[in-house]
């Protein structure tokens, strides 16, 4: 009797084996100390990469041997099919979807990690990031240099440029090292409709992306300081907590208030607003939102799992429309916007058209 290994079982065990594998997620790390090898996303001069490897994870099966590589492919093409079709066996086309982990520590830069990339493609059809807050950034009364990445002076915050980056690094590169760039964004024009006719064939088109706020264990460690605080306030709890990271000698028990991390409700309330900020292709954010245009379906923000709204792009993008010239595109000459905007909008069409997502006819 021969022994039974991977190549002689039946294939229909083999499949399940091998979808198995290439959606395998790796744990997601609950505390910042899992990731003490990893580059921080904090200076905004130096472009590091993480020192984390990373690959997809059909590879290791596509280089075992021929058997093994051509039904990994088969396996992969079950993913990149249309939604509707089937294949010659009958099996249904599964979602191919990313997930990724953010951490947001100190209230200062992010740790991104890979938790599952089944395979490469330039279409994912979900882009799936939980995001957790761990710890704060240590102050004192006469240290409040730097304290307070939610602070800006009319632009975006440091925690904006923290969670932008790695985002329109996948959209426009893939998943890879390059995810965990520090580098901001260039001031040089990067509209893909404009600049690349047809689109550029890098990057990856997302068809929803789930951005997810979970509450982390340095949020359950100080519910209790929260607590306490929060039923001494009026109104919102945000904003007084924000003012209290810049001002505490001016706060009662400020020292207190520092221990308490950003709440994920906070994160959602935040990002959301700065997000629908972004979306509005205003004279200061035109050339960092059109990405999200030419690659995105839909947004989905969850808490703790939980939908709490849903931005539809295509909608969104139905509804631009701009008259003045200091109204958007400030980027490029007073003359030259409103033709730009509108040349803008129409190719962006033709791009989502192009990449099978949604567009407002």
């Amino acid at each position: 009797m021969s022994q039974i290994n991977l190549t002689n079982i039946p294939l229909e065990i083999r499949d399940l084996i091998i979808e198995l594998v290439i959606t395998t997620r790796v744990s997601v790390p609950r505390r910042p100390a899992q990731m003490l090898g990893r580059m921080k996303s904090v200076n905004p001069d130096i472009n590091p990469l993480s020192n984390e490897g990373y690959i997809a994870n059909s590879l290791s099966l596509l280089l075992v041997n021929r058997q093994l590589h051509a039904e990994t492919k088969a396996a992969i093409g079950r993913f990149l099919k249309g939604a509707k079709e089937e294949t010659e066996a009958g099996k249904k086309r599964r979602n191919l979807t990313y997930t990724y982990d953010i951490m947001l520590v100190d209230d200062s830069y992010v740790w991104p990690s890979h938790i599952c990339v089944p395979a490469l493609s330039s279409r994912v059809d979900n882009a799936v990031v939980t995001i957790q807050a761990f710890g704060t950034c240590p102050v004192t009364k006469t240290s409040l240099s730097g304290v307070n990445a939610f602070r800006s002076d009319m632009g975006p915050s440091e925690v904006q440029w923290a969670f932008y980056r790695p985002l329109v690094n996948l959209l426009r590169d893939g998943p890879g090292p390059e995810m965990w760039t520090s580098k901001k964004p260039t001031q040089h024009p990067v509209i893909e409709a404009l600049s690349q006719p047809g689109g550029s064939n890098r990057g990856i088109t997302v068809g929803t992306l789930i951005l997810d706020f979970q509450k982390s264990v340095d949020n359950t460690i100080t519910d209790y300081i929260f607590i306490k605080w929060a039923a001494n306030q009026e109104g919102g709890l945000f904003q007084p907590w924000k003012e209290c990271r810049g001002m505490p000698s001016q706060i009662d028990g400020w020292e207190d208030v520092h221990r308490i991390v950003v709440r994920p409700e906070w994160l959602v309330s935040y990002l959301t607003m700065r997000l629908s900020f972004m979306l509005g292709m205003s004279y200061h954010t035109s050339q960092y939102s059109s990405v999200l245009f030419e690659r995105i379906g839909k947004i989905e923000i969850r808490l703790d799992g939980a939908n709490v709204r849903v931005i539809h792009i295509a909608e969104k993008l139905e509804r631009l429309n701009f008259n003045h010239p200091r109204d958007t595109f400030g980027h490029l000459p007073s003359e030259e916007r409103i033709a730009a905007f509108q040349k803008w909008k129409k190719e962006v069409i033709q791009l989502r058209k192009d990449r099978g997502l949604s567009v407002v006819e």
